[in-house]
């Protein structure tokens, strides 16, 4: 009988791959926090560090918004402003930039 496992075969990748992805899990896993307690830790921050916290905050909803907008754009959900354009240059009604 044979024993050897080829490493490479579905089977071990994806048992590594699970193994991989619950050691990252345990490490990023963060206590329960309720949102009345990061409010109040807001609150209590100093205004330089609030004002970083709303930056990156920002900047954490444009790259959703952003996302979100590339993928309705690949899925074709925003053809119908390139034809409402389109319809609108051909009727002259498009002021020159």
């Amino acid at each position: 009988m044979n024993s050897w496992t080829d490493p490479f075969s579905s089977d071990s990748l994806d048992t590594k791959k699970e193994i991989s992805y619950n050691k990252c899990k345990e490490k990023l896993s963060m206590p329960k926090v309720k949102v009345n307690e990061i409010k109040a830790a807001i609150e209590a921050l100093p205004e330089e560090e609030y004002v970083r916290l709303r930056r990156w905050f920002s900047e954490k909803d444009w790259e959703k918004w952003d996302r979100q907008i590339e993928l309705d754009s690949e899925s074709g959900k925003l053809d119908f402003l390139i034809r409402e354009a389109l319809d609108e240059k051909a009727k002259g009604n498009l002021k020159g930039l």
